[in-house]
């Protein structure tokens, strides 16, 4: 496996970081490849590491009280995720698992934590979370839009760009999940979509018109 560094100097959200903070963070890192449904950790689990998504997704699911899995969230490169156990607490609160075949920096929770009581390290290092936060909540408006259409385009045009033509690996529940959605809403969206000739979903491949991108 090639060495991180290169993925964290790229990434939105280490890329300003101090140069020798960076290349520490890569020391205390490694790379790992996801296979589809491949779980990276499970819930409960001693957290060993925090995680920086860096190709395909990663969904978050937690067993509810009536022993159903639920989806939280799915994450996209870029984002950052198991941060808890640096300040909360030391088990994984969710099951992580790859719904595409996936790429993840590893970041060891042992040497994160000896980096963080230096003040320098730490400083940058809250200072790159606390940016990229303001950065995620100016884009919530959009996100939470109550339009769901344009929930499903902003995430189609984030993974994707304005491709007349996607191939996508994720299945219907899992977009409905990445979007905050029931997978029932998400259904009867996909069929208006097709009956006006803006969008149309089958099997791994979504056909959008130049009109849904608009």
């Amino acid at each position: 496996m090639s060495h991180p560094t290169n993925a964290l100097a790229t990434s939105p959200l280490f890329a300003g970081m101090n140069p020798a903070h960076r290349q520490r963070l890569a020391e205390a890192s490694f790379k790992m490849d996801l296979k589809k449904g491949e779980i990276l950790f499970h819930e409960g689990d001693q957290g060993g590491a925090v995680y920086l998504l860096t190709r395909g997704n990663v969904q978050a699911g937690k067993t509810d009280a009536n022993g159903n899995h639920v989806i939280i969230k799915v994450f996209k490169p870029g984002e950052m995720f198991a941060q808890v156990i640096l300040f909360e607490s030391p088990a994984y609160p969710v099951t992580a698992t790859a719904i595409t075949d996936a790429t993840v920096i590893g970041l060891h929770r042992r040497d994160l934590l000896v980096a963080l009581r230096e003040e320098a390290f730490r400083c940058d290092f809250i200072g790159q979370l606390m940016r990229r936060q303001r950065f995620l909540a100016n884009r919530l408006a959009s996100l939470s839009s109550p339009d769901i259409e344009d929930r499903l385009r902003q995430f189609l045009l984030e993974q994707y760009g304005t491709s007349p033509k996607i191939i996508c690996p994720l299945r219907r529940k899992d977009m409905a999940a990445a979007i905050g959605v029931t997978a029932e809403t998400l259904s009867r969206l996909l069929t208006r979509l097709k009956k006006a000739g803006k969008l149309s979903w089958r099997h791994d491949v979504i056909a959008a018109d130049p009109s849904f991108w608009a």
